[in-house]
């Protein structure tokens, strides 16, 4: 996501397979450091490259859920983010997130559900001025498209 004052966020870093097209998407926009990363959840298709991401670009803030500790089996994202010093903030659902001129509301289920982790993804609704998305873990719902 490129915001209004031109800073970069992603929204989950995809599969490791997928780490080609996502750098090249990056270098096409020229991006060289995040401002921060969403993770809607811990699955390996949402987070596998995270330490890809962490190890190639300067990122500032990674941004997951303070209440999901169902999905993280096999990613330890905090314990990445501590590793190459990127802050954590831990989402608990509600906040509404400056993210350089465009206004992120997050969205937390109210309990963890442990028999479908998808569920415990976070959502967010992303608004500037009269348009807005709603990111979901599995895809895009939007009225407008802005940060293309």
């Amino acid at each position: 996501m490129e915001t209004p004052d031109k800073n970069f966020y992603i929204w989950d870093t995809g599969k490791k397979e997928d780490r080609e097209q996502i750098l090249a998407v990056l270098q096409k926009k020229g991006v060289k450091e995040l401002e921060g990363i969403f993770l809607s959840h811990g699955h390996k298709d949402h987070a596998g490259n995270l330490e890809m991401l962490l190890q190639e670009y300067s990122v500032k803030k990674l941004y997951l859920s303070g209440k999901d500790d169902a999905s993280y089996k096999k990613t330890d994202a905090k314990a990445l983010a501590k590793e190459y010093d990127v802050s954590v903030t831990e989402l608990a659902g509600g906040e509404n997130l400056d993210l350089g001129g465009a206004i992120g509301e997050i969205w937390l289920p109210d309990k963890t559900n442990y028999e479908n982790e998808n569920n415990n993804s976070v959502v967010m609704r992303l608004a500037y001025g009269k348009t807005a998305w709603y990111r979901f873990y599995f895809r895009w719902k939007r009225s407008k498209c802005l940060f293309d």
